[in-house]
């Protein structure tokens, strides 16, 4: 009897379990149908936050900015923006702009996102690491969240894969594809006629003679190259041409050529990619109806009787000699001479073709070329390779030029070499070191990485690398799973190597010095050298640099270069004597701050800056009981009269004065002074007997 009761009993309690697990489900869906129809009745009105992302923290900076003012808003009010190192924006922000690795990080926190009702993922052909796992997630959240609304925005992306991917996970209802014409401009297009053999020195005549051969008022220049080093190379040869064209009576551009502290350092790459097909990049351009005779970089379509070489058709020995003076120092720009109208020129990397339009742009000039991450996952070191563009970069670059009127491209390529490029620029999940990527899926809890939704798959020895690479660092086991050390790296915006550094550093009593050099390395180009230097001038920099160089580590070097610069009385003129970038400086500064929140959110603390904090505590308590002390001492100086003492019976006080005053104590005074009175004169008796004692004994 007891056992069926007992039976009976379990029966009911599962019958129970399940009628609550069918509420709790009936009322779900009544939740979720709730706010459908809420949604229709407003108009589709998104309940949430809606995120944008953006490649890049520049432009996320930049279009939060643009969007504030549109919308008659201060920054991080209604428009908002989270970028890696920096963060502008509250709880009653409806419209946030962030970077993709933000968004990820915010993944791992709220798996469901469930604080945004909407995302709009821009620039989705860049097809970058972070947009390949937040497309992954996208997949199967979208199914779960039947509100969320994802919008996919490109100018150039064929949108067939992405709609067969998300199809493919059962989100064919609901999808379309919307074209927005946009407003265009006629756009002249023209390529070299023949490979070149040095694309510097054709994008430097190629400016110069669209700059001689038209007027300022017409357009800026922008120029695209691969890299930093090639725009330091080419601005430190446009100051010197410019000068030397200026001395002989030519009109040059108001200002320094821009995007790139001025200078390059000797030996900048100069050719084109090794191997490259025919019709690689290389060398100035001859465009089809020049001038017989004329030289290479003639401008097509130059008006009758303008100059049409670089410097060539000016004066005698205006050409730039060897070690021709150098441009201004930086943030000192030369203007041309008064009343002359000019143009600037804009030299840039890839980051110009995308998301942020530069005003005043007529003329594009196109190396072709661009650099990539590419990893080696034999010895895992990654390294920058100079790179051919694909068609949709070299179209997104030519659009620079007409977004605001007609305009005219110059690309120092041919044009078989155009038709022979890759029509879509390669994921970088295909090249890139996935260490990173390897841990946030571990997070997200993806047992095997290779199991992931990725839109392009990345190749087996890709996270056999990575994998190889964290369980060296610790960060996971034998059998692949996160280890605590893992799950810290997670939590930083750091590489996995950096991160690992910093904790290192936490146990090791030297996390102030780890925190400058990862912050160092994070900011990226600190130096600034300059151009073609003196003897003179270089033996000054090197001398001025001496005070924070360490001959045995460029690491520790880059930490003496921010302390110094951290103590120095005028930051500018240390980094104008040193050589060293203000502005890069100045973002080590915050990205250092940054980074020393999220190990203290974390509870790491520098035991050895712990121990410091201590002294200078104990110095701060040691100094107010001093203070304490002294101020009593004042008081009784000064306020004696007013001062009382508490009697022995504990219930009255007595002042000084009073004291002083009564019968009583003034007959003990008296008594006390009569007895000093007494013993003053028996020590006088006694010092005259020891005077004559000697006195008498000689008598």
């Amino acid at each position: 009897m007891e056992s069926q009761q007992q039976q009976q009993q379990i029966q009911g309690n599962q019958q129970q379990r399940r009628q609550q697990s069918q509420r709790q489900e009936q009322q779900q869906q009544q939740q979720q149908q709730q706010q459908q129809q809420q949604q229709q009745q407003q108009g589709g009105v998104i309940v949430g936050r809606i995120g944008v992302t953006q490649p890049r923290r520049v432009a996320a900076v930049a279009l939060a900015a643009r969007v504030s003012r549109e919308v008659g808003s201060d920054p991080g009010g209604v428009v908002g923006f989270s970028v890696r190192f920096g963060c502008t924006y509250t709880a009653a922000t409806r419209l946030l702009f962030v970077t993709e690795g933000v968004l990820l990080r915010e993944a791992f926190r709220d798996p469901h996102l469930h604080h945004f009702g909407a995302f709009v993922l821009d620039e989705v052909h860049e097809r970058s690491l972070q947009q390949e796992c937040l497309l992954g997630l996208f997949k199967p959240l979208l199914r779960v969240r039947k509100t969320l609304k994802l919008v996919l925005m490109s100018a150039t992306l064929d949108p067939t894969p992405l709609l067969a991917f998300l199809r493919a996970a059962g989100i064919g209802i609901g999808i379309g594809i919307v074209s927005i014409p946009h407003r265009s401009f006629p756009l002249r297009t023209l390529y070299a006629p023949a490979p070149q053999d040095d694309y510097l020195e054709a994008a430097l005549l190629t400016v110069l003679q669209i700059h001689l051969a038209t007027e300022d008022s017409q357009g800026d220049i922008l120029v695209f190259l691969p890299g930093q080093e090639e725009i330091e190379a080419l601005r430190a040869l446009l100051h010197a041409k410019l000068q030397q064209l200026h001395k002989c009576g030519a009109p040059h551009p108001s200002g320094a050529p821009q995007g790139a502290p001025q200078g390059a350092p000797r030996g900048a790459p100069r050719g084109g990619p090794r191997g490259a097909p025919q019709g690689a990049l290389q060398g100035a351009p001859h465009p089809p109806g020049a001038p017989q005779g004329a030289p290479q970089g003639a401008t097509q379509g130059a008006p009758e009787g303008a100059p049409q070489g670089a410097p060539q058709g000016a004066p005698e020995g205006c050409g730039a000699p060897e070690g021709a003076p150098q441009g201004p120092p930086e943030g000192a720009p030369w203007g041309p001479p008064e009343g002359c109208g000019a143009a600037e020129v804009i030299l840039a990397t890839n980051i110009a073709e995308t998301s942020l339009t530069i005003p005043g742009v007529r003329f594009v000039v196109d190396s072709g070329l661009k650099k990539s991450k590419v990893m080696n996952y034999k010895t895992h070191v990654e390294a920058l390779q100079l790179q051919e563009i694909s068609k949709d970069s070299a179209d997104q670059r030519a659009g620079r030029a007409a977004r605001e009127g007609p305009g005219t491209v110059y690309r120092l390529y041919t044009e078989e070499c155009y038709r022979q490029m890759a029509p879509h620029r390669k994921p970088e999940v295909l090249s890139c070191d996935l260490s990173q990527l390897f841990l946030q899926l571990k997070v997200l809890g993806v047992s095997n990485p290779l199991e992931f939704p990725f839109l392009d798959v990345p190749p087996k020895e890709a996270f056999a690398a990575a994998g190889r690479n964290l369980y060296r660092l610790e960060a996971i086991d034998e059998k692949g799973e996160l280890t605590k050390l893992g799950r810290q790296l997670t939590l930083l915006p750091l590489p996995p190597a950096l991160g690992a550094l910093l904790l290192a550093a936490t146990s090791l009593n030297c996390l102030e010095g780890a925190l400058t050099l990862v912050a160092m390395l994070s900011a990226e180009n600190v130096w600034a050298t300059p151009f073609a230097l003196s003897r003179k001038k270089a033996a000054a920099l090197s001398k001025a640099r001496q005070q924070f160089t360490d001959p045995t580590s460029d690491h520790l070097t880059l930490v003496g270069a921010y302390n110094c610069w951290a103590r120095a009385e005028d930051p500018l003129v240390f980094c104008r004597e040193t050589g060293l970038q203000h502005s890069a400086l100045q973002r080590a500064k915050l990205i250092r701050e940054q980074l020393q929140q999220e190990l203290r959110g974390m509870g790491y603390t520098d035991p050895a800056l712990q121990q410091q904090q201590q002294q200078q505590q104990q110095q701060q308590q040691q100094q107010l009981q001093q203070q304490a002390l002294d101020l009593r001492r004042c008081l009784a100086k000064s306020c004696w009269q007013q001062t009382a003492k508490l009697q022995a019976d504990s219930r009255q006080y007595i002042t000084v004065v009073s004291a002083a005053t009564n019968p009583t104590n003034q007959k003990a005074a008296a008594a006390a002074a009569a007895a000093a009175a007494a013993a003053a004169a028996a020590a006088a008796l006694v010092a005259e007997a020891a005077a004559a004692a000697p006195s008498t004994a000689a008598a």
